[in-house]
């Protein structure tokens, strides 16, 4: 059927974009808008009897007049005589329905010849429904491959298809930068206990042990967004502190207090977020004690007089950890365990490759399963310090990694280093840097094989005469603590990096 000579004119095709754009859209659906909601076309709507996209047919030119009909012969039964027209009006008159019609006679006129006009509408019709049983069939199909070849943004997700977030993490290779100017949080800290600091999680909360000149234990509750802090616990016992561990298990505080024993554990160090746990040292082993009955699995062997530094600890995920100290004092060696504390399956005390006859209090985080360690070492007493890091994987070996250089000059000393994981793509370092008066605060942002992100930054203010501390990860970011003295005395300070 020739459409053109029944239409009397040409259907051009339409391309029609599965998405009803003359275009793909330039946003994914979960982006916020960047036109106003009256500006967004409306959704297609496809249904069976309309497909839109059409150009709306043109008019019909007006159907000749129909040829004269010869008369209708009589029957025998009865005489069938069409009305005459009405001589008042000047129209034909419809024909009246002829109510004594039999049925065969009924049937014969519904059987009648159609006009043409009626038969170009039928075919029309007949077209019409055709075109529309076609495109209903193929559009899809075609609009489906049309898809599949359409280049895909990288916002867009394929139907079925995890999203991108879901799928792969994104890396990041941009360094941590300052936020704000550091600010003091609290006056009087001694420098003889090491720092311990807790993010709380889903919170911007940062809980920090410290030790306070006069031997008493103190916890704080640091904002990471305004730096304002309370004190939370002070207590002034009058053992010997050992030091002040956040935890969000205690019941009656969130910090807990280790202090030297008598006749038991000579040493405790209570886990962090597991106030129940805690690694007790007796003459002969480390142990890992539980601090409601006080009963204990020993683990790894020590010597009555060796010398060992408290352990870092570090969780790798609910049940395991790893940690490390250094054994044997300044002239000894850094070593890491790894311990399973649900099956107490665990490794042996593991020798770190650090290169130096002295070495430095160690530093610990894990990242993606595997411990990264950080200690200042120095080939001899008048030798500068500088940092080393070295890694271990569960139950594995362990290598020396390579560093930048950290110096910024020759001679300068680079120690008490603290490395943090920044999501599972960065490292962050921070250290001591400068002579003796003139110290400060520096860091430095690495990949995830220690390969540096930018220049090292000054974290504390100049002027001023800085060092220790630590850093932790919160939220996208970091909270940096450090010292700073004042005369005879130290003070804690303060500053929020961001890392985004």
């Amino acid at each position: 059927m020739d459409l053109k000579k029944v239409l009397g004119f040409t259907l051009e095709p339409v391309r029609i974009h599965p998405d009803g754009a003359s275009t793909p859209p330039e946003v994914s659906a979960l982006a916020p808008p960047s036109e106003p909601a009256a500006a967004v076309p409306a959704p297609r709507q496809f249904e069976a009897t309309r497909i839109e996209g059409l150009v709306a047919p043109a008019p019909l030119p007006p159907p000749p007049p129909p040829p004269p009909r010869a008369p209708e012969p009589a029957t025998p039964q009865a005489q069938l005589e069409l009305p005459r027209p009405a001589a008042d009006r000047g129209v034909a008159r419809a024909p009246e329905p002829d109510e004594t019609r039999t049925p065969e006679v009924n049937a014969k006129a519904q059987r009648a010849p159609l006009s043409p006009r009626y038969r170009a509408l039928a075919s029309i019709a007949a077209g019409s429904s055709l075109l529309g049983f076609v495109l209903s069939v193929f559009l899809p199909r075609l609009a489906a491959v049309a898809e599949r070849q359409r280049p895909r943004a990288s916002h867009e997700v394929a139907a079925g298809a995890a999203p991108v977030w879901q799928d792969s993490i994104q890396v990041s290779t941009s360094p941590c930068v300052r936020q704000r100017e550091p600010e003091r949080v609290a006056a009087e800290v001694s420098p003889t206990f090491p720092l311990e600091a807790s993010a709380t999680r889903g919170s911007v909360e940062v809980l920090v042990g410290a030790a306070l000149a006069s031997n008493a234990a103190v916890g704080l509750a640091i904002n990471a967004t305004t730096l304002l802090s309370k004190e939370v616990l002070r207590d002034e016992g009058a053992r010997d502190l050992l030091g002040v561990v956040p935890t969000s298990t205690g019941e009656l505080s969130r910090f807990v207090v280790d202090r030297a024993g008598i006749g038991g554990y000579r040493e405790l160090r209570t886990l962090p977020s597991q106030a129940l746990l805690a690694l007790g040292r007796t003459n002969g082993h480390l142990h890992l004690v539980r601090q409601n009955d006080q009963r204990s699995v020993p683990l790894w062997a020590i010597g009555s007089e060796e010398e060992i530094s408290r352990p870092r600890v570090e969780w790798q995920d609910a049940e395991r950890l790893a940690l490390t100290l250094r054994r044997g004092g300044r002239n000894g060696k850094v070593v890491i365990g790894w311990l399973d504390q649900k099956s107490l399956q665990h490794s042996i005390l593991r020798e770190l490759p650090l290169e130096g006859r002295e070495v430095g209090l160690p530093s610990l985080s894990i990242q993606k399963g595997r411990a990264a360690i950080a200690a200042a070492v120095r080939k001899s007493n008048d030798a500068p310090w500088r940092i080393q890091v070295a890694i271990s994987e569960w139950f594995g070996t362990t290598r020396r990694v390579a560093l930048p250089d950290l110096r910024s000059g020759s001679e300068e000393d680079t120690f008490a280093p603290s490395i943090v994981s920044v999501g599972e793509s960065r490292w962050f370092l921070q250290w001591t840097a400068g002579q003796q008066g003139k110290r400060r605060v520096r860091a430095i942002t690495l990949d995830a094989n220690f390969a540096p992100l930018g220049e090292p930054i000054n974290v504390s203010s100049p002027g001023s005469n800085a060092g220790g501390g630590l850093a932790l990860a919160v939220d996208q970011g970091l909270l940096s603590l450090f010292l700073i003295q004042r005369g005879t005395s130290y003070e804690l300070w303060v500053t929020p990096l961001s890392c985004i």
